[in-house]
C-alpha cells in the first residue's frame, strides 16, 4: 500500500511574485568610540606609572568556559582575540609564549590595541582555557575566542511560509551548518515528473522496475524512464513519488515553489509502484532496492549513481524474505534506508518494509498533535517527523487564505498538464523529511553509517514527542543532529561481539542490535540463510538469532503485493470533522481551485 490514504488539498500557486528582498540577518554591535590624546612618546616614568595604575585597578581574575545553553557558540579552534588596556605604542609586554600550558604565536594586529593570536593546540577546549588565563592578566582589557559566524539561510521560495515542518524540526538552524552536498538519495516510489520547475538540476538518471505493462501504464515495461504516468485520481498513483521527492530535495532559493530539506542533494528516481493506486510487488521492489544500492540486477544496466540513502514511503502487511534479503544486501553496502511506518493507527510490527531489521522507521506527527491520529506506532518506530494533519489549520495566512496543516510539496496535474504544489498528510511525508535531514548529516560527515546516523537522530530527538504506544525517541531535531555529527569523526561504539546484550546498534561490533525472542536485544548480523550465521544460530527475518529462532513464518519468497487504497481528496479549507471518504472526494472535485 502506498500511504496515499492521506487527505490532500491543492496549494495552487499565484503567479510568482518577487518576495521582499530584505533578509532577516542583522548584526547588533555594542561598543563605543573614545577620543584620546596620544603623546609623541612616553617617558620611562610615564610607562612605570601606567603599569602601576593598571595593576592597582585590575579586578579579580575572570574565568571563562563555553556557554552552557542550547545555542553554544561555535569558535575557531585555537584562535583568540586579545584587546590590551593600552595601545601597542605604550605597551612594553606582549602575549606570553605559553598561556594555560599552550604555546602561542601572534598572527596579526586588528587595531592598535587588539591582536589575533594562535594556540599550537587547535581545539575548542584549549581556546576556552586560554581565554580564562588571559582574562586574569591585569594588562588585558578583553579576550575572546574567535567566534564563527554563518549566513542566516532563509529560502525565498514562494510557498516557504506553508512549510511549517521545516521550523518544526529546526531546519533553518540546520541550514546554518549545511545546505547539503552531492549526497545521492534514491526515492523508490511511483516514479517522478522530472519536468517540474523545482526539479531542474536536482535529478540523476533513474529506472523503471515495473515488469507488468498494465501496472506500469506506459506500455513498455522495464526501462530507463522513471516517469510517473499516473493521474491525480484515487484509482491512479496520485503522483505520490513526485510529492515525496520534492520534500527531500526540491530546488531552493529560486523565487518559486518550495524548499527541499537537502536542496543540494541529488535524487535518483526509481519507479517500482504502478499507476493502479500505487500497486507494487516485492519482486520489483527488491530489484529496485538492489539497483539503488549499486548491486547487480539481471537484465538491467548498472546504476551509475549508487545511492547513499534510500527512501521508501510505502508498505503492506506480511513479512517477505525477498524484500528482507534485498534490504539486508543494501545495508551491507552501507546504504541508509528510511521507511514510512504506515497510516492505519495500528502497531507497525507487521508492516513491511517498516518492520525489516536495519531500516530507520518514521512515524508522523500532526500540525498541532504530537502523534498524528493516523500514524502507526510500536516498537519498530525509531523517530517521529512532521507528516501533518489536514483536520488542523495552519496558523499562518498565505496568499490570503488559511491552509490545511499537511505537508506541501511538488505536484503534476494531469488534467491540464501543469506543474504546481500540493498538500498531503501521512507517514509518506514524514519519511522523506528524515531522509533529507540524513542527507544534511552525511554532507558534514561522510563517514557516518546507518548505526551512527540513527544514534545521533535518537540522541538529539525531542523526547516530549514520545508516546505510550511507541513513538521511538521522539521528534527529530535537524540542527542538533547536525551539530552532533559535525566533527568529522563517526562514533566508534563499544564493539561488543555477536550474542552480547545491547541497547543500540553502536554497542555492537557488527553495528546491529536487534531483539532475539526471549533473549532481549543482542548484537547480531544480517543474513539471508542459516549458513551466514554462527554455529548454533538460525536466520530469522533477516538477522541471525541464537538457537532455532522463533517459530513464526517470516513470509514466502514469492513477494507481498503492496496495494494502495486510494487518496482522499480534501477541499481547500480544513473540514470541521471526519467526513465519509466518498463525500469528501466529491466535495473536493467540485471545489478545487484551478491554477491561476
Amino acid at each position: 500500500m502506498i500511504y496515499c490514504d492521506e487527505l490532500q488539498t491543492h496549494a495552487a500557486a499565484e503567479p510568482d511574485r518577487k518576495p521582499n528582498a530584505k533578509r532577516a540577518s542583522e548584526r547588533l554591535d555594542f561598543g563605543m568610540r573614545i577620543a584620546c590624546f596620544r603623546p609623541k612618546g612616553p617617558t620611562l616614568t610615564t610607562r612605570i606609572l601606567i603599569i602601576i595604575l593598571l595593576i592597582a585597578s585590575s579586578g579579580a581574575p575572570a574565568t571563562a568556559a563555553p556557554p552552557s545553553s542550547a545555542a553554544t557558540p561555535e569558535v575557531a579552534p585555537g584562535q583568540l582575540i586579545v584587546t590590551w588596556k593600552v595601545p601597542k605604542t605604550l605597551r612594553v609586554a606582549t602575549v606570553p609564549t605559553v598561556v594555560a600550558g599552550y604555546v602561542t604565536r601572534p598572527l596579526r594586529d586588528l587595531d592598535s590595541r587588539t591582536e589575533l593570536i594562535a594556540l599550537h593546540e587547535k581545539t575548542q577546549a584549549a581556546s576556552w582555557e586560554a581565554v580564562a588565563a588571559l582574562r586574569a592578566d591585569p594588562r588585558v582589557a578583553d579576550v575572546q575566542p574567535n567566534y564563527v559566524r554563518r549566513p542566516m539561510v532563509r529560502p525565498n521560495d514562494t510557498h516557504f511560509p506553508l512549510q511549517w515542518h521545516i521550523p518544526r524540526i529546526h531546519g533553518e538552524q540546520a541550514w546554518d551548518i549545511s545546505q547539503g552536498s552531492q549526497i545521492k538519495i534514491a526515492v523508490i516510489d511511483t516514479g517522478i515528473r522530472g519536468s517540474h520547475p523545482d526539479f531542474q538540476g536536482q535529478l540523476l538518471p533513474g529506472y523503471d522496475f515495473i515488469s507488468n505493462i498494465t501496472h506500469a501504464g506506459d506500455n513498455d515495461g522495464r526501462d530507463a524512464n522513471p516517469t510517473d504516468n499516473g493521474t491525480n485520481s484515487s484509482a491512479s498513483s496520485a503522483l505520490h513519488g513526485t510529492h515525496v521527492a520534492g520534500i527531500i530535495a526540491a530546488r531552493s532559493i529560486n523565487n518559486k515553489g518550495i524548499a527541499g530539506i537537502c536542496w543540494n542533494c541529488k535524487i535518483v528516481p526509481i519507479r517500482a509502484l504502478g499507476v493502479d493506486a500505487g500497486r507494487g510487488v516485492d519482486s520489483d521492489i527488491a530489484d529496485a532496492i538492489r539497483w539503488a544500492a549499486g548491486l547487480n540486477v539481471q537484465h538491467v544496466p548498472p546504476n551509475p549513481n549508487p545511492a547513499q540513502i534510500i527512501n521508501m514511503s510505502f508498505g503492506g502487511a506480511g513479512g517477505s524474505k525477498v524484500l528482507t534479503d534485498a534490504i539486508a544486501a543494501a545495508l551491507r553496502e552501507g546504504v541508509i534506508i528510511v521507511t514510512a511506518a504506515g497510516n492505519k493507527n495500528i502497531d507497525a510490527s507487521n508492516i513491511y518494509p517498516a518492520a525489516v531489521p536495519g531500516v530507520i522507521t518514521v512515524g508522523a506527527t500532526g500540525y498541532k498533535t504530537k502523534r498524528a491520529p493516523y500514524s502507526n506506532y510500536g516498537q519498530v518506530i525509531d523517530v517521529m517527523a512532521p507528516g501533518g494533519n489536514l483536520y488542523e489549520k495552519q496558523d499562518v495566512q498565505h496568499q490570503g487564505k488559511t491552509w490545511q496543516g499537511g505537508i506541501i510539496s511538488t505536484m503534476y496535474y494531469a488534467q491540464d498538464n501543469s506543474y504546481d504544489y500540493h498538500i498531503y498528510e501521512g507517514t509518506s511525508q514524514a519519511a522523506p523529511v528524515v531522509a533529507g535531514v540524513i542527507g544534511l548529516m552525511l554532507s558534514v560527515n561522510s563517514g557516518l553509517d546507518s548505526a551512527a546516523v540513527l544514534a545521533a537522530l535518537k540522541k538529539t530527538a525531542d523526547g516530549s514527542y514520545q508516546c505510550a504506544k511507541g513513538c521511538g525517541a521522539g521528534m527529530i531535531n535537524a540542527a542538533a543532529a547536525l551539530a552532533e555529527v559535525n566533527n568529522g569523526t563517526p562514533p566508534t561504539g563499544n564493539g561488543l561481539p555477536y550474542g552480547s546484550t545491547c541497547s543500540q546498534d553502536l554497542d555492537c561490533a557488527s553495528r546491529i542490535c536487534r531483539p532475539a525472542g526471549g533473549s532481549g536485544y543482542i548484537c547480531t548480523r544480517y543474513c539471508s540463510s542459516k549458513t551466514e550465521c554462527p554455529s548454533g544460530s538460525s536466520c530469522h527475518a533477516g538477522v541471525c538469532v541464537p538457537g532455532s529462532g522463533p517459530s513464526t513464518n517470516p513470509g514466502s519468497s514469492g513477494g507481498t503485493v503492496i496495494q494502495g487504497v486510494g487518496c482522499r481528496v480534501g477541499a481547500e479549507e480544513a473540514p470541521s470533522g471526519p467526513l465519509p471518504w466518498l463525500a469528501l472526494a466529491l466535495l473536493a472535485l467540485a471545489c478545487r481551485r484551478r491554477r491561476r
